[in-house]
């Protein structure tokens, strides 16, 4: 018995199978977590994500800041619900994030406030923060 196995080779010119290199896009970043907290002496809102995250902040509108999470996606639906800050003593009434399609996602979260107020901001690795003075 004779068995024969065939198999066709096929040569392609290198233009055919080489592609141009696509531009490098980094890893979506995943936010795990927006929260508030209320300290002595200021109401913090923060951003806990799954790796550091580049960001900007817009401030201009007097009475809301805007951040915006770059290259980032929201884990879940449920994390783009707002958070109800106004029966708290604090200068942020309310906090809403948002995603923003694109050629690269962000999340962006707008704080609104009562009144203007002066803030800081803190990013340790994975965590970000913007800090509002409680007058």
């Amino acid at each position: 018995m004779i068995r024969v196995f065939g198999f066709i080779v096929l040569l392609l010119p290198s233009q055919l199978w080489a592609q141009s290199p696509a531009p490098f896009i980094g890893q979506e970043k995943e936010v795990t977590w927006i929260g508030f907290a209320q300290f002595e002496e200021i109401s913090r809102v923060f951003v806990r994500t799954d790796e550091s995250v580049a960001y900007r902040i817009d401030i201009s509108s007097p009475k809301t800041v805007v951040l915006t999470l770059e290259n980032t996606r929201l884990r879940t639906q449920n994390d783009a619900n707002h958070l109800d800050t106004r029966y708290f003593v604090s200068p942020v009434k309310f906090v809403q994030p948002a995603l923003i399609e694109g050629t690269s996602k962000s999340v962006k979260i707008t704080i609104y406030l009562r009144h203007a107020v002066t803030f800081s901001e803190l990013q340790r690795d994975n965590f970000l923060a913007l800090d509002f003075e409680r007058n």
